[in-house]
């Protein structure tokens, strides 16, 4: 009789470990430690019906638009912001023109590869049509999105103080492998680095790119402002095309002070997106060694998404 409860016991603690550790593989099975990748920040899009396809001059209208975060970094602050432009603000009233705060999201984690997403509204009203001798109004309506975001980047780099060494035969690394470099789960990136030794000496050609469908602004607060469409000021040729550089750390050193050229740690981008600064590192001693490079870029960022209304009069 006893052993029979022994072994009864036997059999329950069995089933527990395997239960355990089928949970633990599951959970590390969502563990996604990639989750940088990507060229995506926030993507948006109307939600169905929200405008429909046609609507009368006596209902309400709605913009409803989901906003998603397939980056890697978190929004949060009061200045990112969603805008409905494009339509006569005489037919169409109640439309705010200081648009609706983009909630907070947060990105894509280990633990968390998808992100997470949200939805605002923009609630309008129509003007009775018979009354202006307006049979139909089909307007072009226009969605910005303007918020701020980061670019994180750390690849692996191989720092050689005496590359033109005759007497080492063997070194954990070579400097002429260039890193790999892909996207970092957000709208700009750091695409390549090239890297160039001399004795005591690394030098790093770091490029930085929009990989993104919108356009990158300068990260001021004032720029989210003027991001507005309704904004009388609005934006001019100054306030596209710029990154800051926030850091360029080798291992824990600090080397951002070499970064050549910034404009009080602005980085302009080409007409096409891209651009490239150059930075170094002096005095290395000892072996070659692998450490990582960590750029941090930050930047506002503006989308926009179309749809088309078609407003009918009433019976």
């Amino acid at each position: 009789m006893m052993k029979s409860i022994t072994n009864v016991y036997l059999v329950l603690f069995m089933s527990l470990l395997i239960t355990g550790c089928s949970s633990r593989t599951k959970a590390f099975s969502q563990v996604d430690e990639n989750f940088r990748t990507g060229s995506q920040g926030l993507t948006f899009k109307f939600m169905p019906f929200s405008p429909p396809d046609k609507i009368f001059d006596n209902e309400e209208l709605r913009f409803r638009i989901e906003i998603s975060n397939k980056g890697a970094e978190d929004v949060v602050g009061t200045n990112n912001r969603a805008y409905v432009s494009g339509f006569d603000t005489s037919i169409i009233t109640g439309i705010p023109t200081n648009g609706v705060e983009i909630p907070e999201l947060e990105g894509k984690k280990v633990f968390n590869p998808d992100g997470s997403f949200d939805n605002v509204e923009l609630l309008g009203f129509i003007r009775d049509l018979r009354a202006r001798n307006i049979d139909k109004y089909q307007p072009a309506v226009l969605a910005t999105f303007c918020y701020k975001y980061k670019t994180i980047a750390d690849p692996n780099i191989c720092v050689d103080p005496d590359p033109f060494s005759t007497t080492v035969s063997n070194k954990v690394c070579n400097f002429q492998t260039q890193p790999s470099l892909g996207t970092q789960g957000a709208p700009v990136a750091i695409n390549r680095v090239d890297v160039e030794a001399a004795p005591g000496k690394t030098r790093f050609k770091i490029y930085v790119q929009n990989v993104g469908s919108g356009d990158v602004l300068h990260d001021g607060a004032d720029i989210l402002d003027r991001c507005n469409p309704y904004d009388p000021k609005g934006l001019d040729v100054n306030d596209i095309d710029f990154v800051h550089i926030d850091e360029v750390v080798l291992g824990d050193i600090s080397i951002i002070g070499s970064c050549k050229p910034l404009d009080n740690g602005y980085l302009r981008l080409k007409t096409s997106g891209a651009g490239f600064m150059m930075c170094e590192v002096d005095g290395l001693i000892g072996p070659a060694y692998t450490t990582p490079l960590r750029i941090t870029v930050s930047y506002n960022y503006r989308e926009t998404l179309t749809t088309n209304l078609n407003i009918i009069q009433t019976p």
